[in-house]
């Protein structure tokens, strides 16, 4: 009878501790968030500023093991349109090369998120690694994000990433102005500079 108890008591606690814990949460965006591109041409570089507010987000997240993330039922769209480069011919090119009007979005789906620690101090900044998926002119690839995430209040964060992303792995040929004479390469950063509230 001891000995079925104390089966009965391990398989509870291997159940406990093999079970997934499942987070739905929501954060919002404060307006000091940035999100911009860059990028070279053979003349000079560039930079592309969102220039819209970014809406708050839904999440579902499961907590696999000690820092393993799954996320389920988010993404972050950027209207194409909403990216500024101070001229307005350049940005005409470049929603040309993006088909803005075929893809009017670039789609960032999280998927997993490697996190062994969180800042448990404010004002400390904490190295992770995210999956995600990448939506862009029709074509879907999946990505490493380096993010940095900083505790700023106990409900207020800060996040930073930046990614290189190839224009041609998305089927895109890199824009060009002036008759050919400009041409842009291929290469472009997207980058984050986010501070949000947790709900």
């Amino acid at each position: 009878m001891n000995q079925l108890i104390l089966r009965i008591t391990f398989a509870l606690c291997l159940v406990v501790t093999l079970t997934a814990f499942r987070y739905d949460s929501q954060v919002y965006f404060l307006d000091s968030s940035v999100l911009y591109l860059t990028g070279d041409t053979n003349v000079k570089g560039f930079t592309c500023q969102c220039e819209q507010k970014f809406e708050p987000l839904s999440y579902q997240m499961v907590q696999q093991g000690k820092s393993n993330y799954q996320f389920s039922a988010t993404h972050m769209r950027i209207p194409i349109r909403s990216l500024n480069c101070g001229n307005r011919m350049m940005n005409k090119d470049l929603f040309a090369a993006l088909k803005a009007d075929q893809y009017p979005n670039i789609v960032i789906e999280p998927l997993s998120l490697d996190m062994p620690q969180l800042p448990h101090d404010f004002e400390t900044w904490v190295g992770l690694t995210a999956k995600a998926q990448v939506s862009l002119a029709g074509v879907t690839k999946s990505i490493l994000l380096p993010v940095s995430v900083c505790r700023l209040t106990d409900d207020r964060w800060k996040i930073r990433s930046c990614k290189t992303l190839c224009m041609l792995d998305f089927g895109i040929d890199p824009p060009t102005a002036m008759a050919g004479m400009i041409k842009v390469s291929d290469e472009i950063d997207i980058h984050f500079d986010f501070v949000v509230r947790s709900r």
